[in-house]
């Protein structure tokens, strides 16, 4: 008997706030959601759970790129990290062999992964299902093996030496400051 009303004052009280929380829209419960793990994670998290969150992060992002040419668009897209990496070696070859700020180095980054997305989708327009799946697997292939023996982008180990970002004065060089920037990255899409 007392485990009932125990169990039905306890369900009564999940059920109000649980519809309490239901008459704010999705998104909003996502971000509150998002601010508050971003806000434990920064402040009680380790160095490694930094790391992961900031894997996530940046995962996420790509995720919800992905999402708009699969999710959306319904085409299969296997080389998609192509794009992702064009960017990303723009960038860094921008830093290292011009010596640039990292955040004007980002529009450039953009420019040419839109460039590229641009010269494979005038050739590929008409293509569906198998065939543009085999073709942007192509891309990212190409892309792979391009920049791999590409020796002024430093061949098989990469770009060595990436100067930290800047912003404001405050070189961004720590866990926690790599969060809050890939988690603001994140937000904004």
């Amino acid at each position: 008997m007392i485990g009932q009303q125990v169990d039905r004052r306890f369900g009564n009280a999940l059920a109000s706030s649980r519809e309490q929380l239901t008459r704010f829209p999705f998104w909003v419960r996502v971000i509150a959601f998002l601010v508050i793990m971003g806000a434990v994670i920064l402040f009680y998290g380790d160095n490694y759970v930094t790391a992961v969150a900031i894997s996530v992060a940046t995962y996420a992002m790509l995720g919800l790129g992905l999402n708009i040419v699969v999710g959306y668009a319904g085409l299969l897209d296997l080389g998609y990290a192509a794009f992702f990496a064009i960017g990303a070696y723009t960038s860094a070859l921008l830093m290292t062999q011009g010596h640039w700020n990292f955040f004007a180095t980002l529009p450039f980054a953009v420019l040419f992964a839109g460039t590229a997305g641009a010269i494979l989708g005038y050739p590929t327009l008409r293509l569906r299902s198998d065939y543009l799946a085999i073709v942007t697997l192509g891309f990212g292939e190409m892309t792979r093996i391009a920049i791999t023996n590409w020796e002024y982008a430093g061949g098989p180990n990469g770009v060595w030496n990436i100067p930290w970002p800047l912003a404001f004065g405050y070189e961004l060089n720590t866990q926690s400051d790599f969060l809050v920037v890939s988690s603001a990255c994140s937000r904004s899409r």
